[in-house]
C-alpha cells in the first residue's frame, strides 16, 4: 500500500482490499501514520472475509480502503467515512444511492487529525461516539 501511495501523483486515487488489521494492530502504526499524513482517506468499508468464496479469516475482517494522495494540510482536515455491518456483498450498492435505506449498517465519520493524535494512530472502532 505504501509503495502504491508513493507512486501516486498528488490528487491521485487508489483502492485496496486488505485485512482490516491495518486499522488497529500495533505492528501497523507506522503505516497508519503515513496514510494519515500523506493521504485523504475517503472511505473504509469493513466486511466479512466470507464474501470471497474460499476465504475465511478467523481473526479479522476485510476492508476496502479508498484514498487520495494529499498534502499534510489536506490530510489533517479530512474526515474518513467508515462503514461496517454488511450482511452480503450486494449491500455495497446501498452506498451508491444516498437515499437508499442502510438500516443495519453502521457509518462513522472520523477526523484524520484525531486518529493521528490518538494512541498508535489507531482507528478505534469500539468508540461509540464515532458511529451514527
Amino acid at each position: 500500500m505504501l509503495r502504491c501511495l508513493s507512486l501516486l501523483k498528488m490528487g491521485g486515487r487508489m483502492t485496496f482490499i486488505v485485512p482490516d488489521t491495518f486499522m488497529f494492530l500495533h505492528h501497523h502504526s507506522k503505516l497508519r501514520k503515513l496514510l494519515l499524513t500523506h493521504a485523504r482517506i475517503e472511505e473504509i468499508l469493513i466486511f466479512p472475509s466470507r464474501f470471497f468464496p474460499g476465504v475465511s479469516f478467523g481473526y479479522s475482517n476485510l476492508s476496502i480502503i479508498t484514498l487520495e494522495r494529499a498534502t499534510r494540510e489536506q490530510a489533517a482536515s479530512c474526515r474518513t467515512r467508515i462503514v461496517r455491518g454488511f450482511r452480503s456483498a450486494s449491500e455495497f450498492r446501498l452506498l451508491l444511492d444516498e437515499n437508499a435505506p442502510c438500516g443495519h449498517l453502521e457509518i462513522a465519520s472520523v477526523s484524520q487529525a484525531e486518529a493521528l493524535a490518538g494512541d498508535d494512530h489507531r482507528f478505534v472502532l469500539g468508540d461509540s461516539a464515532w458511529w451514527s
